[in-house]
């Protein structure tokens, strides 16, 4: 037991704890809305090493509707496309991240899915928190990487009956990102 906790704890602290070597990175400030920290803001950066392919988004797709959420956190579960970073807290890496071009052609849109941290607390009673594995950071920024955004920090992400891909979230309301900006390093 006690080399499975050490083990546990290793893992955790090889992660970068601060956002340098990325390929990209965007920063932001960070403003919840809810909770505890409500209204204080405090700064959130995504690292992107790398983007999910079209070929395995289409994987991740069939996996979902023929396996569910454990099926898909299983295989994302070593998956490692950067990182994402909040005031005070340790790097969370993303295993999911999609850039896109926006229709009008002038921005991108980033959606960056990392497997959450689960509190002790969640565990130990069960709480409802537990149905919501995902953290989710949506970016819109123009051409250049400058704009906003939002975080969902305990996300649910489910296949509809019309076969798109649902995202519902366990808060009242997404964090604001804000005042965000590429960073050339």
């Amino acid at each position: 037991m006690f080399r499975t906790v050490v083990a546990a704890l290793t893992l955790t602290f090889t992660l970068p704890l601060v956002a340098d070597g990325f390929k990209d990175r965007y920063t932001g400030n960070l403003l919840r809305l809810y909770g505890p920290s409500a209204t204080r803001t405090s700064y959130l950066t995504v690292g992107i090493d790398a983007v999910t392919s079209d070929e395995e988004v289409q994987a991740l797709r069939t996996l979902l509707k023929s396996g569910g959420v454990a099926a898909v956190m299983k295989r994302l579960e070593d998956v490692e496309m950067g990182a994402i970073f909040t005031t005070g807290s340790m790097a969370v890496p993303l295993c999911f991240v999609r850039v896109e071009q926006k229709p009008d052609g002038k921005g991108r849109r980033i959606v960056a899915i990392a497997a959450r941290r689960i509190a002790f607390q969640e565990t130990w009673h069960q709480t409802r928190s537990l149905d919501y594995p995902w953290s989710v950071v949506i970016l819109e920024v123009d051409a250049h990487g400058k704009g906003e955004g939002k975080l969902l920090e305990a996300a649910k992400i489910e296949m509809a009956e019309n076969g798109k891909v649902e995202v519902t979230y366990n808060t009242n309301q997404p964090a604001r990102v804000l005042n965000v900006r590429h960073s050339d390093h």
